[in-house]
């Protein structure tokens, strides 16, 4: 049994898998600088939220 799980599992719930609201919300509010660099990949990630 794996003693310690990634940090996405207590936040999503499952592991990181897309780029969509569901993980890029969470991102924003708890690894902004992993959020920044997901910006600097895909700078309309942002449209996302507002749809």
């Amino acid at each position: 049994m794996i003693s310690s799980w990634p940090c996405d599992y207590a936040w999503f719930g499952r592991s990181f898998d897309g780029i969509d609201k569901r993980f890029t919300k969470v991102l924003k509010d708890k690894a902004p600088d992993d959020y920044a660099t997901l910006l600097e990949w895909f700078p309309l990630l942002e449209v996302d939220h507002v749809r």
